[in-house]
């Protein structure tokens, strides 16, 4: 794990370039900073923490439909996607510790859990985990993803479509739709044969 401070607010310009970070009066580690207006607070790393492992595993979910309908030959559908990294953070020093986990933020997906990070920049969530010594702690995050695709009625096969007719969340009108394109593609493949 990498150890963080947040920057000193000051009134005055801080220009980028190395710094040197002390804890308790001695010396901690090394950083670098961007150029800083007055008033404002970064985030930076200065060290290694030895001491403290975070092992992220990420939670594959299944792709899950949530509604289907038609509308003038066109076959809407509307699937939620899902994803989620569980961390585990290991302490093994003498001292409670509090971690901040940075998790990238993207905006075409909806954060789940935890519901309200710790911190959020324009480009990255940052969630706290307290971790006693000895004992791991576990911290979840969840992200879903809803999007919409249409699909030409006679671009179906029976393949997609037996799947349509065999789904709970598609409505019996749909359904009674579906096999009625079924029955339409029977009767032209008679004719054409």
């Amino acid at each position: 794990a990498t150890s963080h401070e947040p920057s000193i607010i000051t009134a005055l310009h801080l220009l980028q370039g190395p710094i040197t970070v002390f804890d308790g009066g001695a010396y901690a580690g090394d950083a670098r900073i961007q150029d800083l207006q007055p008033g404002t607070e970064r985030l930076i790393s200065y060290a290694m923490d030895l001491a403290t492992e975070v092992a992220p595993e990420g939670k594959p979910s299944p792709q899950k439909l949530v509604s289907v309908k038609i509308t003038k030959g066109v076959l809407y559908r509307t699937d939620k996607y899902a994803r989620g990294i569980e961390y585990t953070v290991k302490n093994s020093g003498e001292k409670a510790k509090t971690v901040l986990i940075e998790y990238a933020h993207d905006p075409n997906w909806k954060l789940i859990a935890p519901k309200d990070p710790s911190e959020k920049t324009r480009d990255m969530y940052r969630f706290s985990v307290a971790a006693e010594p000895g004992k791991p702690a576990k911290l979840t995050v969840e992200e879903e993803q809803t999007i919409s695709t249409q699909l030409a009625i006679v671009n179906l096969d029976s393949g997609t479509i037996a799947i349509f007719l065999n789904a709970k969340e598609v409505s019996d009108g749909v359904k009674e739709a579906l096999r009625e394109v079924v029955r339409r593609k029977q009767q032209l493949s008679v004719i054409a044969a």
